[in-house]
């Protein structure tokens, strides 16, 4: 692979290619280094962000996961073709990959924006909740509609939340008590906690489950829909505003604002339709197991590893944390 005299170019023509795979797979390397040279980028350097092999230089690979960074320079001949191409690659290779500019990577996040449902938590509560009420079936494929952007959200909500009338309120606390989390969650909010990034959730599911994890991990901001509650039962509407894709949008904006913070320095985490604008305006998005219609949109995607995946694409290592 040839290497550009660059070394000198200003930080503006400098990326960073951020690259995960599993230990087995090593069919990748010389199509995605092809294919960054095609489009004008020329590798200046590599690092491992794995621990145990910071002294290793070669590009074999030397544990289960590989966690490279890689260094290029040189102006991208069509950036939005390239990120189109990366992701193409990264689902035909099984890989997760994050292009970013230097100064976007180099640059520290403070705030960290979390959807809930299948992104923190291995479940859609709203369906657990339709289960329980004998609805699930149904529910389900509402929410995958919804998910997957063939539904409008605000009227999938309101027309799931409608069919849960009647149901006793000590339901949500059993399912409250059998959260499943996500894998890598307790790392990953260690990893920003440790570099001072402040933690919310914005989620368009219920403040009943979110407030418990901001309880369980200490976050700073929760943004969730509120159940209506009568007589200890559901009544099948909501208080408040609900919490879609343009409300995510104004409080990624609103707390950024608050923190005195700029976009450059938020960070948004999600899988659903619902969440594609949040990713699209913070500083670094990533598609997290995503739906397709996310996938699509989003070059920086997490796939193949838990939620502590991200602090990878952050420039940490989870086991340096």
């Amino acid at each position: 692979m040839q290497i550009k005299d660059c070394e000198l170019s200003p930080e503006s023509d400098r990326y960073v290619l951020i690259l995960l795979a599993r230990e087995e797979q090593t069919a990748f390397w010389l199509p995605v280094m092809g294919l960054l040279e095609r489009y004008g980028l020329f590798f200046l350097s590599r690092r491992s962000l794995i621990a145990s092999d910071k002294g290793n230089t070669d590009l074999s690979p030397v544990s289960e996961l590989q966690a490279w960074e890689l260094l290029f320079c040189g102006c991208p001949s069509n950036l939005l073709l390239l990120h189109q191409d990366l992701i193409r690659y990264s689902q035909q290779y099984g890989i997760d990959l994050s292009l970013q500019t230097e100064v976007s990577y180099r640059t520290p996040k403070k705030l960290a924006c979390f959807d809930m449902d299948s992104t923190l938590i291995k479940t859609e509560v709203m369906d657990e909740l339709a289960e329980c009420a004998g609805v699930g079936a149904y529910v389900r494929q509402i929410t995958e509609r919804a998910m997957n952007g063939e539904f409008d959200f605000k009227e999938s909500f309101r027309q799931r939340l409608r069919l849960l009338q009647g149901l006793d309120e000590h339901v949500l606390q059993e399912i409250a008590d059998r959260l499943p989390l996500m894998d890598g969650l307790e790392t990953l909010l260690q990893g920003l906690k440790r570099h001072g990034c402040k933690v919310a959730i914005l989620s368009g599911g219920f403040t009943y489950f979110a407030l418990r994890l901001k309880e369980m991990f200490h976050l700073d901001y929760v943004y969730a829909n509120q159940l209506e509650i009568r007589d200890g039962r559901l009544t099948g509407k909501h208080l408040g505003d609900i919490v879609d894709s343009s409300r995510k949008v104004a409080l990624l904006k609103e707390l950024s604002q608050k923190e005195q913070i700029t976009l450059n320095e938020t960070l948004a985490v999600g899988d659903g339709a619902n969440d594609l604008a949040m990713l699209q305006t913070a500083g670094l998005g990533i598609a997290y197991h995503a739906k397709k219609k996310v996938r699509d949109h989003i070059p920086q995607s997490i796939n193949i590893t838990g939620l502590d995946g991200i602090l990878y694409f952050l420039g940490y290592s989870p086991a340096e944390l």
